[in-house]
């Protein structure tokens, strides 16, 4: 009497990255194979893709570039051919350190009263990007560098120059008008005059005559005024009734 086969399974094809593994049934006694069943232990692997990027195109500062990772499971001595497309992004531009001014150029200077222009330029090789931003105008810095001083008739001024670009202006001072605080003359009023006084401005040559007001006539003529002469107190006349040889004249006594 024979042998009985004494199956056992073994596999016939291991798993992939996409397809399942299959397992058949062998004999001990003969070697015998029966069987192509999925092996329902041994589902697909999955691709193990490499860390690595193979660059086709590389990124600049504005565009993507691209490449791939390949699998790197090996069936039978061979590499698995699936790659997987991946997007490198965009760089973006180096300005450089925003704090360094030596990556900073200068298209034109700030002055006191126009803004100036800064800029950076990328520095990727063959990029020509460039951004502006302004530097703002540094205004005047005005010192006082002459004082004409104003008289009872001109005004005066005071100048200004600027330190950074030599620009001026005057700013002026009012005129002093004139002080005529001293009394120089007094002409006495009369019955039919006014009288003035005449005063001299304290800070130059000009005088001024002003008219008595009628109150100060009134009190010059109260402290000024003559004194009359009293008269003495007459008598009546009489003629004297004498006789004269040569001549008869009235003769009144007093």
């Amino acid at each position: 009497m024979g042998l009985k086969h004494d199956w056992y399974p073994f596999t016939i094809f291991p798993a992939t990255c996409t397809f399942w593994g299959s397992f058949g049934m062998k004999c001990y006694n003969c070697g015998v194979r029966k069987g192509d069943e999925i092996d329902l232990d041994a589902p697909p692997l999955g691709h193990d893709l490499e860390y690595e990027v193979v660059v086709e195109k590389e990124p600049t500062c504005t565009e993507n570039g691209y490449g791939y990772r390949q699998c790197k499971r090996l069936y039978n001595g061979s590499r698995c051919p699936y790659t997987e497309e991946v997007t490198i992004a965009k760089i973006g531009h180096d300005l450089g350190d925003l704090f360094d001014l030596r990556d900073t150029g200068v298209e034109k200077q700030a002055t006191c009263t126009e803004d100036g222009v800064a800029y950076r330029q990328c520095k990727r090789e063959g990029c020509d990007y460039k951004v502006n931003w302004i530097i703002p105008k540094t205004g005047h810095n005005y010192e006082k560098v002459k004082t004409v001083e104003p008289t009872c008739t001109k005004v005066g001024y005071n100048q200004y120059k600027c330190s950074i670009c030599g620009h001026t202006y005057n700013k002026s001072i009012s005129k002093l008008g004139h002080d005529f605080s001293e009394l120089i003359e007094t002409k006495a009023p009369t019955r039919n005059t006014t009288g003035y006084k005449k005063y001299k401005c304290s800070r130059c040559p000009e005088t001024k005559i002003i008219g008595l007001t009628a109150e100060e006539k009134l009190d010059y003529f109260k402290t000024n005024e003559d004194k009359q002469e009293q008269l003495p107190k007459t008598t009546k006349k009489e003629p004297l009734n004498s006789k004269a040889k040569d001549n008869k004249t009235n003769i009144f006594i007093n």
